[in-house]
């Protein structure tokens, strides 16, 4: 039968009504039969773009949360917070956090401590380890990641000087005027982002308005000496030329190529160069360097013995003192002595050898004087004649170039005879070439 039953301990067949086994007297349980299963209602459309929207938004904050965490990382943001450190081009703003309220924070402000970190690149590279800034969490990114900022301590250190009256400027604003301070004079700044600045002091000295600048690192209250030296000296150099110190020009050489310098203020080491032109192109002098100490620890020379040499390559100095005066004449490179350049002048007018020219017997003026000292060579009715050079003028005409103005006269012997000719030239030039000077054009009249 299909609907039969037994009993699940001795397998007697039971009726479907039977509560107990006939046989082994076994309790048997009425089985209900199963409900048909009901049919599934289908999922609404709306339903449908519900589950999906959630799935899809879901999806996408994971998707965001994992790009903010790679993006705001720790490691990612330092990286930013450096890259923007070394660039002054870059605003910093949003990598700072400053607690005085007083300080003025904008890019422009926070450009010092990207100047001082531009220059110590590998110093802002160890911004996690040894450095004078901290880095904090301060905020959040999202709302959910740290924020990491650069917190920077402001100071107020103070300023000192030894003039009284003297005005104060940090990065070309004016702070204040120096007041008595003991046996000194000061002022304090205030809240002062760390970093590189400038400071000018304006005062006057001996009936002159002078001016002083310096450089300082400000990263402490630590007070900043810029008790102001002076030193006098006279540059002599090429007519007209620019005197440069520490290469920023500060003033032009008469038409004696002579500029006085008194009182001139200096906290550093000065640099002196001058700069002029020839023939439309820039020349320089060789750098002077030291001037400072060498005019204070008196060092510069006392005696001189040949001025002619002065500028030029064989000058036994640069500084020296004459008349109870400093001059300073820079030397420029290659340039020929008076000496020289007469006893040059005088062989080649007299007796050209072509080894004293540049390219030698191919020189054309070396070819002009060897036929003009043949033709009086081969003149019968001339005994003797003498060349004499009257240097006028040298100047430099670039890196072991040299220009010369001279006078040369010649002496003629005719019998009883004497008869003399001057012929004035300039611009001969001159070339330094293999430790010896050498002609290259012997000028125009």
């Amino acid at each position: 039968m299909a609907n039969a039953k037994y009993c699940p301990k001795c397998g007697t067949p039971v009726k479907p009504t039977d509560k107990y086994c006939g046989k082994c007297g076994n309790h048997l349980q009425q089985l209900k039969p199963k409900p048909a299963p009901k049919p599934r209602k289908p999922m609404s459309k709306k339903s449908k773009i519900m589950l999906f929207g959630g799935l899809a938004v879901l999806l996408v904050l994971f998707g965001l949360y994992n790009i903010g965490k790679s993006r705001f990382s720790r490691e990612n943001q330092v990286s930013a917070i450096i890259t923007a450190l070394k660039n002054p081009s870059e605003d910093l703003t949003p990598y700072v956090k400053i607690d005085d309220t007083r300080a003025v924070v904008n890019k422009d402000t926070l450009k010092s401590i990207q100047k001082y970190y531009e220059k110590r690149r590998q110093e802002a590279n160890n911004l996690d380890s040894e450095t004078n800034l901290n880095l904090i969490a301060s905020g959040r990114k999202w709302l959910i990641y740290p924020k990491y900022v650069l917190k920077l301590d402001t100071y107020s250190p103070k300023v000192l000087s030894n003039h009284a009256n003297s005005e104060i400027y940090l990065d070309g604003k004016k702070v204040g005027t120096v007041v008595k301070d003991g046996e000194s004079y000061s002022q304090t700044l205030s809240h002062v982002i760390p970093g590189q600045h400038e400071l000018m002091v304006k005062f006057k000295a001996n009936g002159k308005n002078l001016t002083t600048e310096r450089t300082v690192n400000i990263w402490s209250n630590e007070s900043i000496n810029l008790g102001i030296e002076t030193i006098s000296f006279t540059v002599q150099s090429v007519p007209n030329g620019t005197v440069y110190l520490n290469n920023k020009p500060v003033g032009k050489l008469n038409s004696d190529g002579i500029k006085v310098f008194k009182d001139y203020p200096t906290n550093t080491e000065l640099n002196l160069y001058v700069a002029s032109s020839f023939n439309k192109q820039r020349i320089r002098s060789q750098r002077v360097e030291n001037l400072t100490s060498t005019i204070r620890n008196d060092e510069y020379s006392h005696y001189i013995s040949n001025f002619d040499d002065l500028g030029s390559e064989e000058a036994s100095t640069t500084v020296y003192e004459k008349d109870d005066q400093i001059f300073v004449t820079p030397i420029w490179k290659g340039m020929i002595t008076e000496d020289e350049a007469s006893d040059l002048l005088e062989a080649s007018f007299g007796g050209p050898s072509s080894d004293d020219f540049v390219n030698g017997s191919s020189n054309k003026d070396y070819q002009a004087l060897k036929k003009q000292a043949d033709a009086l060579d081969d003149d019968d009715n001339l005994d003797d004649f003498l060349v004499e050079v009257k240097i006028k003028r040298i100047r430099p005409a670039g890196d072991n170039y040299s220009s010369v103005d001279y006078a040369i006269v010649f002496h003629y012997e005719y019998g009883d005879n004497e008869k003399t000719v001057t012929h004035n030239y300039q611009n001969a030039i001159f070339y330094y070439e293999d430790d010896e000077q050498k002609l290259q054009l012997f000028g125009k009249e």
